[in-house]
C-alpha cells in the first residue's frame, strides 16, 4: 500500500507549470483564444489537485461516489454505478447515511429535553462513526486500480461558458504565466486577451494602492486625516490600467463582473477601484456588482438548488465591540435577528467541526483568524474543535456537504500590510495561492457563497454591513446582496467608541460615515452565482475532461 500510494502521488503531484505556460502560449501564438482560457483553468484545476492528498486521487474517489447526481456527466454516473456495485458496503453507508442525517437535521431543536438530547447525541456519534467507514473506504479504493473522474472544480468549454452569459455580464480570467499575468475578458458577444505585464510592477501598484486605503499593519487606526483623504482615487486608477489596459473592458455599460483572479490578484480590492465616469470618480461597485470565483467552470451556475434552510449559527464574537457579554450581546442582536433559524451550537461540540457543520445551511463566524500563504490549510472554518480536527484540511473529506453560505469577517492575509509578506518567511507557496485553496476547498464542501475578509475592520460599521447581507440573501443574489450592503454603508455614520480600526480626536464633531473603501473593500465575494435548475432537474452536461475548445 506504501508502494502504491508513493507511485499515485508521484504521477499526479508532477510540477507542470512551466507546460501549461509552454501551452498557452503556443496556443497565444496561433491566435486560440478560446483553447487558451480552457488550458488556463485546466492549469488551476491541476495547482487545486497538487494541494491535495495523493494529487487529488481521494478526492477524485469521493466526488465520483459523492457528488450531486445532477452535476454529474453520462460517464461520471456509469463509473458511480459500476464502484457501487463492485463496493456494495460503500452503498449501504451512504444510504444509512442519508438516513441519519436527515434524522440529524430534523431533531437538532435550539431546546431540547434531556431525552432528545440523548438521541440526538446518539445520532451525532453514528453519523460521524459512518462517515469515518465511508472515508476508510475511499482511501482504500484511491490506492487500488478503480477508475475514477476530477469532478470539483468543474471543467466547461469556454464556447459553453460564453454561451450562458447575459448581455452586460462580462467573465475576467486572470492567469499567472512566467511571460507575465494574462487577462481574458469575454462577453456574450466578444473576446479580449492582453497582457497585464511583469507580476513586480503589478504588486508595486497594489502594494500603493492598498496602503492608501489604509492597510499599514492589522491593528492601525485611521484618523480623519485617512479618512478624509482621496490618495486611494488616484492610485487605484494607477492599478485599474495595470490590470485591465488593452481588455476593452467597459464598466459603464457592464452589470456584472465576474473575475477569476490569479496570484496578486487575489488580494485586489476590485469592488473599490476607481472608474473615471463622465468626468467624476466613482467605484467599480457603484456601476457592477462584483463576485470572483476560484475557476471558470464555477462562474455561473455550477451549484446544487438552496436547501430549505432549518440551521444557521453565529460562532464566536472577537470584532464585536464592547468590553462585557451583555455589551457584545446587545451589538450582536440585530444580527442575530436578520438570521433565520438561529441555533446555538454546543459546547463542547457533539462531533469535529466538519461533521456539525452537515447540519448547517448558513454559519457567521466573528473570531478574528490567520490565513497563511506556508499554511493554507491551517485554519478552522468553525473554530471549535481540538487540535486540527477542525482546521480547513480536513473539510475536503468527506461529508461533500457543508453550509452553502459562509461569512469570515475576521480573516487576516498579507493584504493588510500592503500586500507584502515578510522576507523570513517561505515563499514557496505563490501570492494568493492561500484565497485559491481556500476557495475551492470550501466549495468542493458544499459552500456556494463566501464572504471572506483580506483585512480585519471589526467593530459596528461590520456587525451593519453583515446584518444587511444576511438580510438580502434570501431576496436577492449574492452579488446584488452585497452591492446594496455597499451603498447602504458608504451612508453609515461611525462612532468612533465602536470602531477598533478607527481614531478620531476627542473634539470631533463631523463624524465620517463608513464611505471610505477601508470598511468595505476587504471583503472577498466568492459566489457560483444561482442555480441553473431547479431540484431534480439535469442542466447541460459538464464534461470532466474537455479537449480545449478552438
Amino acid at each position: 500500500l506504501v508502494g502504491s500510494e508513493m507511485c499515485i502521488r508521484d504521477s499526479l503531484k508532477a510540477p507542470l507549470d512551466d507546460s501549461y505556460d509552454r501551452w498557452i502560449a503556443a496556443l497565444g501564438e496561433r491566435k486560440e483564444k478560446a483553447a487558451a482560457i480552457d488550458v488556463a483553468d485546466l492549469a488551476k484545476r491541476r495547482r487545486f489537485f497538487n494541494a491535495l492528498a495523493l494529487g487529488g486521487r481521494l478526492a477524485s474517489i469521493r466526488d465520483t461516489l459523492e457528488s450531486p447526481e445532477n452535476t454529474l456527466s453520462p460517464a461520471s454516473r456509469g463509473l458511480r454505478n459500476d464502484l457501487l456495485m463492485r463496493y456494495p458496503e460503500y452503498a449501504d453507508l451512504s444510504k444509512e447515511g442519508e438516513t441519519l442525517l436527515q434524522q440529524l437535521r430534523t431533531q437538532w431543536q435550539p431546546t431540547l429535553d434531556k431525552g432528545g438530547e440523548k438521541t440526538l447525541d446518539k445520532l451525532w456519534r453514528a453519523w460521524s462513526d459512518n462517515l469515518h467507514e465511508r472515508e476508510n473506504l475511499v482511501a482504500r479504493l484511491s490506492l487500488s486500480r478503480v477508475p475514477s473522474e476530477f469532478q470539483f472544480p468543474p471543467t466547461v468549454p469556454v464556447v459553453e461558458v460564453q454561451s450562458r452569459l447575459q448581455p452586460g455580464q462580462a467573465l475576467v480570467v486572470f492567469h499567472e504565466t512566467s511571460n507575465g499575468l494574462l487577462g481574458f475578458l469575454m462577453t456574450d458577444s466578444a473576446s479580449t486577451v492582453w497582457n497585464c505585464g511583469p507580476t513586480a510592477a503589478i504588486a508595486r501598484d497594489l502594494s500603493v494602492f492598498l496602503r492608501d486605503i489604509g492597510n499599514n499593519d492589522r491593528n492601525s487606526a485611521l484618523d480623519e486625516k485617512q479618512l478624509s483623504s482621496t490618495k486611494w482615487q488616484e492610485s487605484g486608477q494607477v492599478l485599474f490600467q495595470s490590470l485591465f489596459e488593452g481588455s476593452s473592458l467597459d464598466p459603464i455599460s457592464m452589470k456584472e463582473l465576474i473575475v477569476v483572479p490569479d496570484g496578486l490578484v487575489w488580494y485586489v480590492p476590485l469592488a473599490a477601484l476607481p472608474i473615471n465616469s463622465e468626468g467624476q470618480v466613482t467605484t467599480l461597485t457603484t456601476l457592477s456588482k462584483v463576485r470572483v470565483v476560484p475557476t471558470m467552470g464555477l462562474a455561473l451556475g455550477y451549484t446544487v438548488p438552496w436547501r430549505r434552510v432549518q440551521h444557521t449559527t453565529i460562532v464566536g464574537s472577537e470584532i464585536v465591540p464592547g468590553d462585557k457579554d451583555e455589551d457584545r450581546a446587545a451589538h450582536l442582536a440585530d444580527l442575530q435577528a436578520a438570521m433565520p433559524h438561529l441555533i446555538d451550537l454546543p459546547t463542547p461540540l457533539p462531533a469535529s467541526p466538519p461533521v456539525v457543520a452537515t447540519a448547517l445551511d448558513a454559519m457567521v463566524v466573528l473570531d478574528e483568524f490567520d490565513i497563511e500563504r506556508t499554511e493554507p490549510f491551517a485554519w478552522s472554518p468553525l473554530p471549535l474543535g481540538r487540535g486540527d480536527e477542525g482546521q480547513l484540511g480536513a473539510w475536503v473529506h468527506l461529508p461533500r456537504i457543508g453550509p452553502q453560505r459562509l461569512v469570515f469577517p475576521g480573516a487576516h492575509t498579507i493584504a493588510e500590510k500592503g500586500g507584502k509578506a515578510s522576507r523570513r518567511r517561505d515563499d514557496s507557496m505563490p501570492p494568493g495561492s492561500e484565497l485559491f485553496l481556500a476557495s475551492c476547498s470550501l466549495m468542493s464542501s458544499g459552500a456556494q457563497t463566501i464572504l471572506l475578509s483580506r483585512w480585519r475592520v471589526g467593530g459596528q460599521s461590520t456587525l451593519e454591513l453583515l446584518r444587511e447581507f444576511v438580510q438580502e440573501l434570501p431576496r436577492a443574489s449574492a452579488a446584488e446582496a452585497w452591492q446594496r450592503c455597499i451603498e447602504v454603508a458608504k451612508e453609515l455614520p461611525l462612532e468612533p467608541a465602536l470602531e477598533p480600526r478607527v481614531k478620531l480626536k476627542p473634539d470631533t464633531t463631523a463624524l465620517p460615515t463608513a464611505g471610505h473603501p477601508f470598511f468595505w473593500a476587504g471583503y472577498l465575494l466568492v459566489d457560483s452565482g444561482e442555480p441553473l435548475v431547479e431540484e431534480g432537474v439535469r442542466p447541460p452536461d459538464i464534461k470532466s475532461a474537455p479537449k480545449p475548445a478552438q
